[in-house]
């Protein structure tokens, strides 16, 4: 199944996913019809023009002001596949891993806009808990500036066990409040060395 996605096309840089088509409002001014009709091209992807209410159609849950992406759908890995990288004691490009792991966060809008803080603060990966995880579409994708794509998005069925198990694999678990007096900057002299893979625990504001 394919992803209809309205922050797709925002960063510069390459992106992991090819856009299958994009969609276009036909009453948009015709200069911003041929930049994304150009943009598109340069992706290799076709241009649709279409009605308004057809996009809105595709992207139910996003404010798209007209421009819509249609790509294959967004790679959710397994807990376990963390955990096996972990157990081989081989952290990627050579450095320990930030890991934050997400608690009850069910509103799409604020899981995107928590995974575009912390792709940009360098975070590695996201642990959520399937069952109570908010639907990873239009909205949370937008909210993110496309930093879904870039982040390593790892689901678990029960977030307590993946708490556990990452934890007995040499994950250093660090809980955040926002009443605590600790500087994240000076972690290191609250027993967390910057050589060690850190997972940082972020609960919901309230309902979400």
């Amino acid at each position: 199944m394919t992803a209809f996605l309205s922050g797709f096309l925002r960063r510069r840089r390459l992106h992991p996913r090819r856009a299958l088509r994009i969609w276009i409002d036909r009453r948009l001014d015709p200069k911003i019809v041929d930049k994304f009709s150009r943009l598109a091209r340069g992706r290799s992807a076709p241009a649709v023009l279409v009605d308004p209410g057809q996009i809105d159609r595709l992207a139910p849950d996003a404010v798209h002001q007209g421009v819509v992406a249609e790509a294959a759908p967004l790679r959710l890995r397994p807990l376990g596949e963390l955990v096996g990288m972990l157990k081989k004691g081989e952290p990627p490009r050579g450095k320990p891993l930030t890991l934050l792991i997400l608690d009850g966060v069910t509103d799409p809008q604020n899981f995107g806009a928590i995974c575009r803080t912390a792709e940009g603060a360098g975070v590695d990966g996201v642990i959520f808990e399937s069952k109570h995880s908010p639907p990873i579409g239009g909205a949370a994708y937008k909210a993110s500036a496309g930093a879904l794509d870039y982040l390593s998005l790892f689901s678990a069925p029960n977030l307590t066990d993946a708490v556990r198990v990452i934890k007995s694999n040499g994950v250093k678990i660090v809980g955040m409040w926002a009443g605590s007096k600790i500087d994240m900057r000076r972690m290191a002299e609250h027993g967390i060395p910057p050589a060690r893979h850190a997972g940082f625990v972020l609960g919901s504001e309230g309902r979400g």
